[in-house]
């Protein structure tokens, strides 16, 4: 046996030893581990020990759907539920429905090409010539809003491409320190634009959650205040950073922004409706927090919800249809990417699983408040918003960004009431921590991506880690500053 041959047998051992282990532990643990507190029932016991294996399969088995799909079995067969109950609740979800619609917009967009040809007509502007942090800066931010509204992950990739056309039109080396560094920054900044509008990926499923915690509407206005005004700053300090640290830009200063234009920057019929469908949806199921009770757009937008609007807008970019007589946006088409479907199976079983954990039968959200309260009744708001940022940014670097998420969601806003911290914003600081996986593998879909292009994008291990450091030890520090005002000027 070659040495490849024994390397992949042994992958293959620990990888169904885990997958044992775990499924033993979803179906099995809640029976054989005795609660650890009197607070937690055994019922406790098996929901928690079910939500752990399904995040620890997330985490290491290169994939969600089928650790998903055993979630909800597995939850169906202890005494909460029925398994035809479980299947029921977690495909009934209108969250599902929202993701579903959301997501043809946004690989409508995607696959229309008004991404690009928008990304491509900022920074082939003239202001650009001569301006390599000016350049650097926009790079970024354009990226960032336009994978607000479309798919972060395709944003990367175009991104990415600019970069290969920049190096291409100077005749420089994609090896070069102000290539590499923008390599991975601009994973960075695309997962802050996905944070921007939290109703298409993975995201939905902790927005929800974290609504069902506090009881109600979430004051969205405020939400995307502060990760927009983040990302702008993250956008600011990654610029100096490159002046600090001394990476040459100079080579910037020659290029010819309109080189980058290729082709016509101006949009077809196709892809105007795309985005501009996208943006009026975006606003219009925004408007019951814009506009005040009584004004028709904020009746609009509480009576179809954000399911409803997303719906209305696909429906009409299938309906109408191009000179050619096809339809403006190809809804098979639009829903062909399998990549989508770890995104819908999150949902689907993170959020019926996390509502049982916090049961007053399963016991779990009694026993947090009766034993972090008084631990953190006497911890300053400083202290409490830089442990939540540290452990939960540390935790979602070496397992999976959406289950860190949908585990500490639950922890961090009981240890927030007992300790007068404003929940609100305790939730968007546990959330944007989740969100920032970028220095492992298996850290998010974005690391994956990064690491598996490194060879392509001549970066090393080194770069990834070393560059993601920088932007999370920014994150921290603007958080501890940050969080806390928040704390303070945030009604809840």
């Amino acid at each position: 046996m070659s040495a490849i041959a024994k390397t992949q047998a042994q992958k293959n051992i620990t990888y169904y030893v885990v997958v044992v282990l775990c499924l033993i532990l979803m179906f099995f643990g809640g029976y054989i581990i005795p609660p650890f507190a009197p607070e937690v029932t055994q019922l406790g016991m098996q929901i928690l020990c079910i939500f752990v294996g399904m995040v620890i399969l997330w985490s290491t088995v290169g994939g969600v759907v089928w650790p998903s799909i055993a979630g909800v079995i597995a939850l169906g067969l202890t005494p909460y539920t029925t398994v035809g109950e479980a299947i029921t609740t977690a495909i009934s979800q209108s969250t599902l429905w929202q993701v579903m619609m959301c997501l043809a917009l946004a690989t409508a967009i995607a696959q229309s090409g008004a991404g690009e040809v928008v990304v491509r007509w900022a920074l082939s502007r003239k202001v650009m010539r001569g301006r390599p942090l000016l350049f650097s800066f926009c790079y970024l931010f354009v990226l960032r809003m336009i994978s607000a509204v479309s798919n972060p992950l395709g944003m990367i990739l175009l991104g990415w491409a600019i970069l290969e056309s920049v190096a291409h039109i100077l005749k420089r080396d994609l090896g070069e320190k102000w290539f590499r560094a923008m390599s991975v920054f601009t994973i960075a900044s695309c997962c802050c634009g996905d944070l921007i509008i939290p109703f298409k990926t993975w995201l939905t499923a902790l927005w929800n959650a974290f609504g069902e915690l506090m009881g109600g509407d979430l004051n969205f206005m405020v939400w995307f205040f502060i990760v927009f005004i983040f990302g702008t700053l993250a956008e600011l300090f990654i610029v100096g950073f490159l002046k600090v640290a001394k990476i040459d830009v100079s080579f910037l200063r020659d290029i010819d922004p309109e080189l980058l234009k290729q082709g016509s920057t101006r949009m077809n019929l196709r892809q105007g409706a795309a985005l501009g469908t996208m943006l009026v949806a975006i606003l219009l199921g925004l408007s019951q927090y814009i506009f005040p009770a009584g004004v028709i757009f904020n009746t609009i937008s509480k009576t179809l919800t954000m399911a409803g609007v997303f719906s209305v807008a696909v429906v009409c970019l299938v309906l109408l249809r191009d000179k050619e007589g096809k339809p403006l946006m190809d809804f098979k088409k639009a829903m062909a990417p399998g990549a989508y479907w770890g995104s819908f199976f999150i949902i689907a079983s993170a959020i019926p699983i996390s509502s049982a954990l916090l049961t007053e039968e399963a016991g779990f959200s009694a026993w947090l408040t009766n034993v972090l309260g008084p631990m953190f009744e006497n911890s300053s708001t400083f202290q409490i918003y830089l442990l939540v940022m540290v452990v939960v940014t540390l935790l979602t670097n070496v397992a999976s960004n959406a289950g860190i998420g949908m585990m500490f969601l639950p922890i961090v806003i009981p240890i927030a009431l007992a300790s007068g911290t404003n929940p609100f914003v305790a939730g968007i600081c546990c959330i944007m921590s989740a969100n920032f996986g970028l220095i492992t593998p298996g850290a998010s879909s974005a690391a994956a991506l990064v690491f598996g292009n490194k060879e392509e994008l001549k970066l090393k291990t080194t770069d990834i880690m070393g560059f993601g450091t920088v932007f999370l030890l920014f994150y921290f520090v603007c958080g501890a500053i940050g969080f806390p005002i928040l704390d303070a000027v945030i009604p809840y």
